[in-house]
């Protein structure tokens, strides 16, 4: 290995000796700079960048020992070899410790101590190739790791789209029900984003099939629940999560979601159900699944059916939650949902109601197009072509849009 033009650092308070070992390196065709005390060395250390440093032990002001640690600390890189009078085991040791290379003794054998700088400066080589290569390969695995987590994401979104389209069949049905999962579920993931969970779908699927338990009740209990029920059905509808849990465990697609589902009617105080869980028991999903549920609920009490329109009109829905924040719901999941409410991005300013007449293509509509047959023509974020807007016309003939046609302005 050629060592020529590898940069040396003598530190010693002997000028004379610093002198010396300059010429003897400079002859050996190595840059070398010195230094007379401790503190001019650390100096040295960050203008000169030496590859090599010869620490002398005793020196005014900053001793060789200090020097070490503190040439370590800005340079962990540099090689150091102690050269020193002081012949003690337990001071070359404590050297050693503080990472120094080697400790040569004074008087100084040129030769060896030549031989030990080639040494000192191989063992840097060795150590930076090393390094590069470490390097070379997190980088490597963080670029691989970067591509998983895209094509994870891809999959996942895939996935949840495609775990999604059961639902979208069914609100032509059953808009109301499909507008129920649709808001929560699109509530808990701007929940889950902001409070940075780590699965984000997970608690937007768990969402959408949280009420699912309720395809298999009596169409008079899809209403809500009732005080005139009988006993029976009261102890049917607490079991909606449970129902729900066990169709979406049936999928082995769906299993994880489980869990979530099962405990979103857990308070917060542990008279829920069913289970009684108590504060962080509850799974956080579910905490978020909850609050976003009767969210929804109440605003759609007020006749409003697209939350993402109506969001600034959630103020006073917000209120309602707080009364019962640590005892029903997780204060810092409702936290969370008051700076949604805040967020400028839901302006319900963004739309304008339109007639009939006056629909074209381009336009996007930003509520679902209800009938008065209760079934949905076309959902919000449909973008208008053409083609559905004669759809439309027609179907209006035979069963009437109540709902009303708004779009994005």
């Amino acid at each position: 290995m050629s060592f020529l033009y590898s940069k040396i650092l003598i530190v010693d308070d002997e000028v004379e000796v610093c002198e010396a070992l300059k010429e003897f390196f400079l002859d050996n065709e190595f840059i070398v700079e010195t230094a007379n005390d401790g503190e001019n060395a650390l100096q040295k250390v960050d203008k000169f960048e030496p590859h090599c440093i010869l620490l002398d032990i005793k020196m005014p002001y900053l001793n060789g020992i200090d020097a070490l640690g503190m040439i370590k600390l800005r340079n962990k890189d540099v090689e150091v070899i102690m050269v020193t009078a002081v012949a003690d085991i337990k001071i070359a040791e404590n050297c050693m410790r503080k990472g120094a290379f080697g400790f040569v003794p004074k008087p100084v054998d040129l030769d060896y101590l030549l031989k030990e700088v080639k040494s000192a400066l191989e063992h840097r080589k060795n150590v930076l190739e090393e390094q590069k290569k470490e390097k070379k390969v997190l980088d490597h695995l963080k670029d691989e790791s970067t591509r998983f987590q895209k094509q994870n994401k891809a999959l996942n979104r895939d996935l949840y789209l495609a775990l999604k389209f059961p639902f979208k069949l069914l609100a032509y049905n059953n808009p109301d029900f499909y507008c129920h999962c649709d808001n929560v579920a699109w509530l808990a993931k701007e929940i889950a984003e902001r409070m940075q969970l780590q699965y984000v779908w997970k608690t937007a699927l768990s969402a959408y099939y949280h009420d699912v338990g309720k395809l298999s009740l009596p169409n008079d209990m899809w209403e809500g629940y009732s005080d005139k029920w009988s006993a029976d059905k009261k102890k049917l509808f607490r079991y909606i999560p449970i129902l729900s849990q066990d169709i979406v465990q049936s999928q082995a697609e769906l299993g994880s979601l489980g869990t979530i589902i099962r405990h979103q009617c857990e308070n917060m105080d542990g008279s829920g159900y069913p289970d009684r869980l108590v504060g962080d028991k509850i799974p956080m999903e579910s905490r978020i699944i909850a609050v976003a549920n009767i969210f929804d609920e109440i605003m759609a009490m007020g006749g409003r059916r697209n939350i993402q329109q109506d969001m600034l009109e959630g103020g006073k829905v917000l209120d309602v939650i707080n009364k019962d924040v640590g005892k029903k719901y997780d204060a810092s999941v409702v936290e969370v949902l008051a700076s949604i409410i805040k967020s400028s991005r839901y302006q319900s300013s963004r739309e304008v109601e339109v007639a009939l007449k006056d629909i074209i293509p381009e336009m996007v509509l930003s509520r679902d197009v209800i009938t008065q047959g209760g079934k949905l023509i076309l959902p919000h974020n449909t973008v208008l072509s053409t083609t559905t807007i004669n759809k439309i016309i027609l179907l209006n003939k035979i069963d009437p849009v109540v709902s009303g046609f708004y779009v994005f302005s």
